[in-house]
């Protein structure tokens, strides 16, 4: 069964066609660059969404469906300013 995911990229070879990264839950899982989404290319750091499946890669849960997330788009938490009533 597939899971909808946020990670961060830990690092991607191109040469070598993969990469691995680590989810917000702790999880590290290895992709194929053929899994890449859209026409960005990932790097250290980068956010992305992803699905993780039971299929596995190098004995690790395999990360699918890859999308870079823009920063304006991760979702963070702001202070809420209290109001006086």
């Amino acid at each position: 069964m597939a899971r909808n995911l946020q990670g961060i990229i830990l690092w991607c070879n191109y040469e070598k066609g993969y990469g691995e990264l680590k989810t917000t839950f702790g999880e590290r899982l290895f992709f194929l660059c053929s899994e890449i989404r859209d026409e960005k290319k990932l790097k250290s750091g980068d956010s992305v969404c992803l699905r993780s499946t039971k299929g596995t890669l190098f004995g690790k849960s395999q990360a699918t469906d890859l999308v870079k997330v823009s920063k304006s788009k991760v979702p963070h938490r702001t202070k809420q300013k209290e109001v006086a009533l």
